[in-house]
C-alpha cells in the first residue's frame, strides 16, 4: 500500500490543479528522492530564479499565472536539467538526487514532450564517448557521413513522435535546435581531435558549410546549455583561426591562454551577435574564464577593459568587477582565505590554516557530478604523495551534500586523512574564483599563496612542488 501513496498523491494533485488552471497558467510540482538540499531552484532564460522549498515529504509545488512559454531549468544541488513549460501545462517531476540525470521522469499534462526532450538529451550525452572515438579514428569524409547519419536518425524519431502526439511550434524549435546544435558541436570538435590523433589538419572545402546554418540570436534558446556551449566552442574556433592565420610561424599546439586569442574572441562575439542577452552572456563568461586562468596582470587588464567596452549590462559589469577583485586577492604572496572545511575522518569543522599545519600544501578540488575528473585527480594526487612525502596534498569536495560525499569516499576507498569538504561551498567557490574543478591551489607553509590557478597535470605544478621542497 505504501508504494501507491506517491502515485495517488500525483493523481490527486494533478487533477486538482487541472480543473482550475486558466489557459495562460501552468503548474509545476514534484518529489526529490534522497535530496541533498531542502529546496529546488527554477530559473528561466533571463536567469530569474525561483526557490521552491521541499516539504516534510520532500515534495514541492507552485502555480504560475500568465506564464510566458519557454525553457526552464530545475536545479538541485550541483545538478541542472532543462524542461519546457508552456501555458496549461500541469507537470510533476520525480528525480533521485543520487542519480539525477538518469532518474528524471515527468508525469501529467505536458509530460510526454518533456520525457522525450530529456531522453534526447541523455542520448546525446551517452553518445559523447562514441563520437569522441570516431573523431580520432575516421577521416573527415567518413566522420561527416557518420555524424550526418546520427542526426538524420534523431530527426526521423522526432517525426515519429510528432505523428503520435500534438506539439507546439516552440517545442518543435527546441527539439530541432537540440539535434542540430549537437551535430554542429561534434563538427566543431572534430578537427582538433583528429589532428591530435593523426597530425593531419586537411579538411574538405565544404567541411564548415554547417556554419551557414548557425543562428547567433536564438532568443528562445537563451541559457540553453546545448546552444550556448556550442556558441562558446564556435567562437573559440573562430578566434583561433584568426590568430593562427596572423601568426603563421607559431608552433603547434595552439596556446589558448594567449591574450590576443581572447581579445579576438570578444571582438567576434561583439560583431556577430546582436541579441543583447546572448551577447552579454558570452562576453561575461568568456571574460570570467580568462581572468580565472590567466597569470598575467597586464593581460587581465586588457581583457577586462575590452569586456567593459562591449558589455554595458550593470549586473554583468558588477559581477566581472567583483570577480576581478577576487582574482587580484589570489595573486602569489597574498594570504590564502582561511575557509572552514569539514574533515571526513570525524566530521569535525577545521579552519584551512589548521589543515595546512605549517606545511607546503597542494589543494585540489572535485565534484560528485564529474566522475571522470574525481577518479583521475585522486589517482594523480596519490602518485604525487608518494613522490613528494613532505608536501601536504589535500582533496576538497565542493558539493553541498555530505551524504553523497561520504558515499563516494567509501565506495572508492579514498584515504580520509586528506579528504575535506567546504563548510560553505558557494562562499568558498566565490572567494577562490573557483570556476573549474581542474584548478589547483598551492600554498606556502606560512599560509600565503604560491599559485592559485594551476592545473593538476601541468609541468608547472611539478616545478612549483620542487621549489617548495
Amino acid at each position: 500500500m505504501t508504494k501507491l501513496i506517491p502515485l495517488i498523491f500525483v493523481f490527486l494533485l494533478l487533477n486538482c490543479c487541472k480543473t482550475d488552471l486558466d489557459s495562460s497558467d501552468a503548474y509545476i510540482g514534484g518529489e526529490i528522492i534522497n535530496p541533498v538540499t531542502n529546496h529546488v531552484i527554477l530559473f528561466d532564460s533571463n536567469n530569474t530564479a525561483d526557490t521552491l522549498w521541499l516539504n516534510s515529504s520532500n515534495r514541492f509545488s507552485k502555480r504560475y499565472a500568465n506564464l510566458k512559454p519557454g525553457l526552464v531549468s530545475i536545479s538541485h544541488g550541483q545538478h541542472v536539467k532543462p524542461f519546457l513549460l508552456e501555458p496549461n501545462d500541469s507537470i510533476m517531476v520525480r528525480v533521485n538526487a543520487i542519480d539525477f540525470d538518469a532518474s528524471v521522469v515527468f508525469s501529467g499534462q505536458g509530460a510526454k514532450k518533456n520525457n522525450y526532450f530529456i531522453n534526447l538529451l541523455n542520448s546525446i550525452s551517452d553518445n559523447f564517448t562514441a563520437v569522441y572515438k570516431l573523431s580520432r579514428q575516421l577521416n573527415p569524409k567518413d566522420f561527416m557521413s557518420k555524424i550526418d547519419s546520427i542526426k538524420l536518425s534523431r530527426f526521423r524519431r522526432f517525426e515519429d513522435f510528432n505523428l503520435k502526439h500534438p506539439t507546439t511550434k516552440l517545442f518543435d524549435k527546441v527539439i530541432s535546435a537540440t539535434i542540430s546544435y549537437s551535430d554542429f558541436t561534434n563538427k566543431e570538435l572534430y578537427p582538433d581531435r583528429y589532428y591530435y590523433a593523426t597530425k593531419n589538419y586537411n579538411l574538405p572545402q565544404n567541411y564548415y558549410n554547417f556554419r551557414n546554418l548557425i543562428n547567433y540570436n536564438e532568443s528562445d534558446l537563451v541559457g540553453f546549455h546545448h546552444y550556448t556551449s556550442f556558441l562558446f566552442l564556435h567562437f573559440n574556433n573562430l578566434a583561433k583561426a584568426v590568430c593562427v592565420k596572423s601568426n603563421a610561424n607559431d608552433s603547434l599546439p595552439f596556446d589558448r591562454n594567449r591574450v590576443d586569442f581572447h581579445l579576438t574572441k570578444l571582438s567576434l562575439i561583439d560583431s556577430l551577435v546582436s541579441n543583447e542577452q546572448i551577447k552579454n552572456r558570452l562576453l561575461k563568461y568568456s571574460t570570467r574564464n580568462f581572468l580565472a586562468q590567466s597569470t598575467s596582470v597586464e593581460d587581465q587588464k586588457l581583457v577586462l577593459n575590452s569586456f567593459m567596452q562591449k558589455n554595458l549590462n550593470p549586473d554583468d559589469v558588477s559581477y566581472i568587477s567583483s570577480f576581478y577583485k577576487t582574482v587580484e586577492g589570489l595573486e602569489p604572496g597574498k594570504l590564502f582565505p582561511n575557509l572552514n572545511v569539514i574533515s571526513s575522518v570525524d566530521n569535525t569543522m577545521l579552519s584551512f590554516y589548521e589543515v595546512i599545519q605549517n606545511r607546503p600544501t597542494v589543494a585540489c578540488f572535485w565534484s560528485n557530478t564529474n566522475k571522470y575528473h574525481f577518479i583521475n585527480s585522486h589517482n594523480k594526487i596519490n602518485a604525487l604523495r608518494e613522490a613528494y612525502p613532505k608536501i601536504n596534498f589535500i582533496s576538497i569536495n565542493i558539493n553541498e551534500s555530505s551524504n553523497i560525499w561520504t558515499r563516494v569516499l567509501n565506495q572508492n576507498n579514498y584515504d580520509k586523512k586528506i579528504e575535506y569538504k567546504f563548510k560553505n561551498p558557494e562562499r568558498a567557490k566565490r572567494l577562490l574564483a573557483l570556476t573549474s574543478v581542474e584548478k589547483v591551489v598551492v600554498i606556502h607553509k606560512d599560509n600565503t599563496i604560491a599559485k592559485s590557478n594551476i592545473k593538476l597535470n601541468s609541468d608547472e605544478l611539478i616545478a612549483i612542488i620542487e621549489s617548495l621542497k
